[in-house]
């Protein structure tokens, strides 16, 4: 069984070209080294990409605790070392 490989180019990913728009919210994210989740382009078929859906896909880390924590749209992500 052969493994099928998706191969995308971002520079005409839908979601990224939105974000884009948003300069400001792309702005802090690149200067602040945030960690930006793009969708596949497929994945985003019939979704309105609007600033709240980007800002869900922007993780910001956090500097409390020992695990690594992330800002999830205002929500706590916890990634921890296994």
């Amino acid at each position: 069984m052969e493994e099928e490989i998706y191969d995308e180019d971002l520079l005409n990913n839908p979601f990224l070209k939105a974000l884009q728009k948003f300069k400001d919210v792309y702005a802090q994210a690149i200067e602040n080294l945030y960690v930006i989740c793009v969708p596949s382009e497929p994945s985003l078929q019939d979704i309105k990409i609007n600033l709240e859906f980007i800002q869900t896909h922007i993780l910001m880390p956090s500097s409390s605790g020992a695990e690594v924590k992330f800002f999830f749209s205002f929500k706590q992500l916890f990634c921890l070392n296994f």
